[in-house]
């Protein structure tokens, strides 16, 4: 339980951490809470500091416009990821 932005920031330091596993994110699915979600551009940004080289980034979802709304978040981060595929069982690599 608790903030996983908090989490990494008081605990974790820079270049750490191998993989990063995100898997059924609440998808806050009304309009009006989509800034609540966890993964967005700001959140893509803070993993990269993180993440070490060749580290990976497993996401998953069920919700169709989460699912979008992460790829339109990891387009515009695509300067600091290499997207490995598009399969269902796809990683982004930093």
């Amino acid at each position: 339980h608790g903030n996983v932005i908090q989490f990494l920031d008081e605990y974790c330091s820079h270049e750490s951490i191998s993989e990063f596993f995100i898997l059924f994110p609440d998808p806050w699915p009304k309009k009006r809470h989509f800034k609540r979600r966890l993964i967005n551009d700001t959140f893509l940004k803070k993993l990269t500091y993180y993440l070490n080289k060749g580290g990976l980034i497993h996401i998953a979802s069920d919700s169709k416009s989460y699912i979008s709304s992460i790829l339109i978040s990891a387009y515009k981060a695509r300067k600091d990821y290499k997207w490995i595929n598009q399969q269902k069982n796809s990683s982004v690599v930093c």
